[in-house]
């Protein structure tokens, strides 16, 4: 039930590039290692909403996912928020961007953004 947020990151050309390899940078919520190597992402759903209809079960399922880009520059974190975004937006409808920010205890450099998925059940 979550959509292959990773897969389709890690196959971007420019993102893989940018997260490197071994390892990829790409990380469910709460699973980043400490410390985690810039620039990095992680990604989560936010909501998940059954496409309800009059007559049977939801067919679909529209799930809200957030992507925050982290980096130790603002060029490098907007660079890839970029190419996370191009990444993404053949595959959801991207329905916000922000808060770009820095964090006021690592210094890191966030970027959010966030996509609803519709999944075929």
């Amino acid at each position: 039930m979550i959509p292959p947020i990773f897969t389709l990151l890690s196959a971007d050309a420019t993102v893989a590039a940018a997260v490197g390899s071994n390892p990829v940078r790409i990380y469910p919520f709460g699973q980043a290692p400490n410390p985690p190597g810039y620039p990095y992402i992680t990604y989560g759903v936010i909501t998940g909403t059954p496409q309800n209809k009059l007559d049977g079960t939801p067919d679909v399922d529209v799930l809200q996912v957030q992507v925050d880009v982290w980096g130790d520059s603002h060029d490098s974190t907007m660079d890839l928020a970029a190419a996370a975004r191009d990444a993404l937006e053949p595959h959801a409808h991207m329905t916000g961007m922000g808060p770009f920010q820095r964090d006021a205890e690592t210094r890191s450099y966030r970027a959010v953004l966030t996509f609803d998925f519709f999944l075929n059940r």
